[in-house]
Formats: C-alpha cells, structure tokens, sequence
C-alpha cells in the first residue's frame, strides 16, 4: 500500500517517459526507418511490461524507472505512425 504522493509519482511516471523520449525518437525513426524502430519500441515495451510486477516487489525506485523506461518505448509508436502515415500520404 503506497500513500497519495508515492502513487502519484508512479502514475506521472508515464508522462515523464512521454515528454523525454518524442524528440529523440523522431531522430531516430528519420535516421533509421520507422519499421525498426517501431518494431524495437514494440518489442522493449513488452519486456518491459513483464518486468512491471517484479519491480514493484522490488519497491518504489524500480517501479518507477521501469514505468519510465516502458513509456519512453511507447511514446515512439506516435513517431513512427505520424512518420508511416506521411510516406503514405505522398505515395498516394
């Protein structure tokens, strides 16, 4: 049981991860391909979320940082998609 203030740490995790990783990821899907980094986001995030109840055994920290790291691979899906939706739009 974790009081109001640790619980809201955790549930900001998400926009913390969010915030910090949209630049970068748009460099990165421009600088590589959107397909790679979509699918390497889509594969860390999974792990990620099978690591999520061990990490909040092992306490607040890990949870957190764990949360970071998850939602930093999550907010690359929007790159990417904007990235795929624009090639599509000048093929068509």
């Amino acid at each position: 049981n974790w009081d109001a203030p640790t619980r809201s740490l955790i549930l900001g995790a998400f926009f913390y991860g969010y915030m910090s990783t949209q630049i970068p990821g748009g460099i990165l899907a421009t600088h590589y391909g959107g397909k790679w980094i979509l699918g390497l986001a889509i594969l860390a995030s999974s792990i990620l979320t099978l690591l999520l109840p061990s990490a909040a055994r092992w306490g607040v920290a890990p949870l957190v940082a764990t949360r970071v790291m998850q939602v930093s691979c999550r907010s690359h899906y929007t790159v990417t998609s904007v990235q795929f939706a624009s090639h599509c739009s000048c093929i068509a």
